[in-house]
């Protein structure tokens, strides 16, 4: 069980972290649009040679909500259909099904009430909401990943923002 939402990297430890990461590989621009860290957000990038990421001072925990709450407002902006009442099981499981992810994760604020989703595995996290939930694939290199450099410095990249996670909340 992993209470986290991408893939943590730990990156080397330096006096002080670098201002972005240059030339960070994306996959497919097919899988556009992708979430990235600047210095102080969070932005959307839709196309592009390659990506700069910014690094951000905060920690993982906080860069966590941060972008369920961006991938929140996109999808519903969007109506891209990841954006799912806490009592829709079925529609969030087969959400992530469509895209070929069979091992769904859900990931839930204290106060949210996980008890339709009984079959897969439940992780609650202090960084959501308290009656939000997630649902993202158990392989959270399919969501993204970010990269650690301690002392509250982070830099993220979301490379499947509009497939992988389905927010569960009250409308």
């Amino acid at each position: 069980m992993n209470p986290s939402l991408l893939i943590v990297v730990a990156m080397p430890r330096e006096k002080s972290p670098p201002v972005m990461l240059e030339n960070v590989p994306v996959a497919s621009w097919d899988c556009a649009p992708f979430l990235i860290t600047s210095s102080r957000s969070l932005m959307w990038i839709e196309s592009g040679e390659t990506l700069r990421v910014g690094v951000r001072q905060c920690t993982p925990a906080d860069l966590f909500r941060s972008i369920v709450e961006a991938v929140a407002e996109r999808g519903a902006e969007e109506k891209w259909g990841n954006v799912l009442s806490p009592t829709d099981a079925t529609a969030a499981l087969e959400y992530l099904q469509y895209f070929d992810l069979e091992e769904p994760e859900l990931l839930y604020g204290r106060s949210f009430n996980p008890s339709s989703f009984e079959d897969i595995s439940r992780v609650p996290v202090e960084w959501l909401p308290p009656s939000w939930g997630v649902l993202v694939p158990t392989d959270r290199g399919y969501v993204g990943t970010v990269y650690d450099f301690g002392l509250g410095h982070v830099a993220g990249f979301i490379h499947n923002a509009s497939r992988s996670i389905v927010v569960l909340r009250e409308a």
